[in-house]
C-alpha cells in the first residue's frame, strides 16, 4: 500500500486535459494568425506609418516556433507535476469503498494474515506496518505507515481490501496471489497495526 487516500483522480485528469487543450488551441491560433491576410495587411500598414518593418516570413516562423516550443515545455512541466500528484492518489470505486469485511478479528485470523504479511509485505511496510521495511526507500511513493492512526482511520475496510487486491505501482496486485478470505484477513491485520492517539488512551 502506497501513500494516499481513496480520493478520485478525476480532477487531476481534467486539469491535465484542459492544459493540453489550451496549448493546442494557442498553437492553432498563432499559426492561423501568422498565415492570415490580416497579418500581412497589418505589416504593410505598420511600414507605411514609419515604423520598423514587420518581421519577415522566416522571422515570423522562427518566432512562432519559439512560442510553440515554450508552450510544449509548459505542457510537459504541467504533465510531470500532475503525474507526480496522481501517483499519490488512489482512484477507488464507490462500490469498493462500501464493502464490509465479512470476517471478525480473531487470533487465528491475525496469525494467518501475519504469516502472509511477513512473507509478502514486511520488506516494504516493515514488521509493524510503520513503512520502514528494508526495501522501503527503494520506492516512490514510499510505502504507507499502516500504523498511523489518521491514515488507517481515514480508510474503510473496502478501501484497504481494494488496495491489497488491485495494487498500484510500485505495490503489486495480490488479487490472484491470495484468496478473498486471505485478503480480508490482511485487512484485519492492517487494522491491528493502528495505535490510538495518546488522548484516546
Amino acid at each position: 500500500m502506497t501513500q494516499g487516500g481513496g480520493r478520485s483522480s478525476i480532477a487531476l485528469e481534467t486539469v491535465n486535459h484542459l492544459a493540453r487543450s489550451a496549448v493546442d488551441d494557442a498553437a492553432i491560433a498563432l499559426t492561423e494568425y501568422f498565415l492570415s491576410p490580416a497579418h500581412d495587411a497589418m505589416a504593410k500598414n505598420y511600414a507605411k506609418i514609419g515604423h520598423s518593418p514587420m518581421p519577415t516570413a522566416p522571422q515570423k516562423n522562427l518566432r512562432m516556433r519559439k512560442i510553440l516550443f515554450a508552450g510544449v515545455l509548459t505542457l510537459a512541466a504541467i504533465s510531470i507535476v500532475l503525474a507526480a500528484r496522481e501517483k499519490r492518489t488512489w482512484n477507488i470505486p464507490d462500490e469498493a469503498k462500501q464493502r464490509k469485511n465479512p470476517l471478525q478479528s480473531s487470533p487465528s485470523a491475525l496469525q494467518a494474515a501475519g504469516d502472509l504479511y511477513l512473507d509478502n509485505c514486511a520488506q516494504c511496510h516493515g514488521d509493524k506496518g510503520k513503512g520502514d521495511g528494508p526495501e522501503a526507500t527503494m520506492y516512490d511513493p514510499l510505502p504507507a505507515d499502516l500504523s498511523n492512526f489518521k491514515f488507517n482511520s481515514g480508510l474503510t475496510d473496502g478501501e484497504i481490501f481494494y488496495q491489497i487486491s488491485e495494487g498500484r505501482k510500485p505495490m503489486p496486485s495480490f488479487k490472484l496471489r491470495f484468496t478473498q478470505e486471505q485478503r480480508w484477513q490482511l485487512v484485519l491485520l492492517v487494522r491491528s497495526f493502528t495505535a490510538p492517539p495518546a488522548e484516546c488512551l
